[in-house]
């Protein structure tokens, strides 16, 4: 309970000092004392609920700042540090550490990896519309040129259309 509260009090230190934007950590963080608070009524180490710790990663991968998957990450090491450092042995045996250590592990590698992805695939599209809007605004230039060139070559007046040689069929 007092990694919940260590958690927390994190939390709202840094909503205090505006570090953190509260609408995209915020659903994260209280997520995060969910899944502390699931893992510890469900038999602590042996809980299955510790992979649910990676959904505020990839939220906050998809949607986040860099500095906000950050501070998911703390809070992902603290799921699995703060019950090890403050419950400790026999609810979270030592075994534990080599467990938490590999959460702490993959998660930036998948979080970050992710952020990246999205990065790149979000230019894309902004390339893309890029593109599709100068594709746009050429097309349009090339029918006035065409239009205009047109009108500068059109005959003055039906009576001229005779001077035209008609086409003869073989």
């Amino acid at each position: 309970m007092r990694a919940i509260s260590t958690q927390a009090d994190e939390l709202c230190a840094s909503y205090h000092r505006g570090t953190i934007d509260r609408r995209r950590i915020g659903i994260p963080g209280a997520y995060f004392l969910v899944i502390a608070l699931l893992r510890e009524a469900d038999g602590g180490s042996t809980s299955a609920y510790a992979v649910l710790s990676m959904l505020p990663v990839f939220w906050l991968a998809l949607y986040g700042t860099r500095r906000q998957l950050a501070v998911s990450i703390v809070g992902v090491a603290s799921v699995f540090l703060m019950p090890l450092l403050i419950v400790g042995a026999p609810e979270y045996p030592t075994s534990e550490w080599t467990r938490a250590l590999l959460w702490i592990c993959v998660a930036p590698i998948v979080g970050f990896t992710v952020q990246s992805l999205v990065r790149q695939l979000r230019d894309r599209a902004d390339e893309a519309a890029r593109r599709a809007e100068e594709l746009q605004i050429s097309q349009e230039e090339t029918r006035k040129l065409v239009v205009r060139r047109a009108r500068s070559q059109a005959p003055a007046s039906p009576s001229s259309w005779s001077a035209i040689p008609a086409a003869t069929s073989s």
